[in-house]
């Protein structure tokens, strides 16, 4: 059964880790010199990968991980350093940058993955699952997603009115708060190893 609460703290979780603001600005500088006309495929065609990978990983990532002998409380630990890491790095190395670096590696199109649905974004919906239910956490990321469609649909226009420093500072908030994130699940899953017999 949906609870609204439940619905609300998924979503503003996997807000945070998804980023999606800051996605805006790398959007548009690797999709420097498509046509406009292009652009709305590219969008779609983002999103939609986005959204299978996170129904995968919202489906059957607690399975696989059983499968691998790992327990909730190793993937809150190991997440946490993760979402503790990849806030710190976008602190001090911004989101673009790093993409950037990395994009001729990921493929021509990493819009969808990692850039929407990256580490952050699948270890936080794996976390979600054993918090809540699965139907919470897709209609905690179903409205993510839409946003996140939004967002780099209207990009061309969003940008200027947030405007370059606007978009960092949103930016650096969005780190900061995945670092959180980061070390409450670092704090809980000491808690039940250390209470595990």
């Amino acid at each position: 059964m949906l609870v609204f609460e439940h619905v609300w703290v998924a979503s503003l979780a996997i807000f945070v880790s998804m980023n999606i603001v800051t996605t805006a600005p790398i959007y548009m500088s690797l999709t420097e010199g498509i046509s406009d006309s292009e652009r709305p495929k590219l969008v779609r065609s983002a999103v939609i990968l986005a959204g299978v990978v996170a129904c995968l990983m919202t489906l059957v990532g607690t399975d696989l991980l059983r499968l691998m002998g790992v327990t909730i409380s190793d993937l809150r630990l190991a997440g946490g350093l993760v979402l503790l890491g990849l806030g710190f790095y976008d602190l001090v190395l911004s989101r673009g940058q790093r993409i950037a670096q990395a994009a001729e590696d990921i493929g021509p199109v990493p819009i969808g993955v990692p850039l929407l649905v990256g580490p952050a974004t699948m270890t936080t919906l794996i976390v979600m699952t054993e918090a809540h239910d699965k139907l919470t956490v897709a209609a905690a990321f179903l409205p993510n997603l839409i946003l996140a469609y939004l967002v780099l649909y209207f990009a061309h226009k969003i940008l200027p009115i947030l405007g370059d420093a606007g978009t960092k500072a949103i930016g650096k908030l969005m780190s900061l708060m995945l670092m959180a994130i980061g070390v409450a699940m670092i704090r809980s899953a000491l808690q039940n190893i250390l209470s595990a017999p």
